[in-house]
């Protein structure tokens, strides 16, 4: 079996993305069971950090900061993907993401993030 990881700058865009696909075509052996792990994109591990602190100490910050988010993982998958894919993908980062944004609405109404929220 062949495990690789990826993550970060790796994945931080989607040239970088793309280049992970070809790296992971390339290893392909027949025979041999291949698993693909992705971390997150360079910088959303931060990103979600600094808006779980925003919400709790009351900053609406954290709604820009989402849409961002939001935004950078959707043109990264126009232009890693074709149309009807696209859209199937699309449509599972927002429900994602309105979850999250649910989340951050919690904590910001309450002020506080617990260790479990993070």
């Amino acid at each position: 079996m062949k495990i690789m990881k990826f993550g970060g700058s790796s994945v931080g865009n989607a040239e970088r993305i793309a280049g992970v696909r070809d790296i992971v075509l390339s290893a392909k052996e027949p025979g041999v069971p291949l698993v693909v792990v992705c971390s997150a994109m360079s910088g959303v591990t931060d990103m979600l950090i600094a808006m779980s602190a925003q919400a709790s100490a009351g900053d609406l910050a954290y709604q820009d900061a989402l849409l961002s988010l939001r935004a950078r993982h959707i043109d990264s998958a126009r232009a890693l993907f074709a149309n009807g894919t696209l859209d199937e993908i699309s449509a599972h980062f927002h429900r994602e993401i309105d979850q999250l944004a649910d989340i951050l609405r919690g904590i910001f109404l309450i002020q506080e993030c617990t260790a479990r929220s993070r």
